[in-house]
């Protein structure tokens, strides 16, 4: 299941929510105000994407460890093979 998560490193209690909701094998995909949360510890070992256009727009660079940058093509292949409806929170 892929989780999306728009909300940024203000509301670390949400972030920290949506975590403990996930199962094994989901993924998280960091969108909007999200990418703000891409160097955060509590992202460690998860599947983690961001999108790159809101990384730029953010000043934030493209190459963050533990995490993949995706173009938007990547993320509507993401969302289309995955079997479930996508989450945003």
């Amino acid at each position: 299941m892929i989780h999306i998560y728009a909300y940024g490193p203000d509301l670390e209690k949400k972030l920290t929510r949506v975590l403990s909701m996930m199962s094994d094998g989901d993924m998280l995909l960091l969108v909007g105000d999200g990418v703000l949360n891409a160097e955060s510890p509590l992202l460690e070992g998860r599947c983690v994407f961001a999108l790159d256009a809101d990384l730029a727009a953010r000043g934030l660079g493209d190459r963050i460890l533990g995490l993949e940058v995706i173009g938007m093509a990547r993320m509507v292949d993401l969302i289309a093979s995955d079997a479930s409806d996508p989450i945003t929170w």
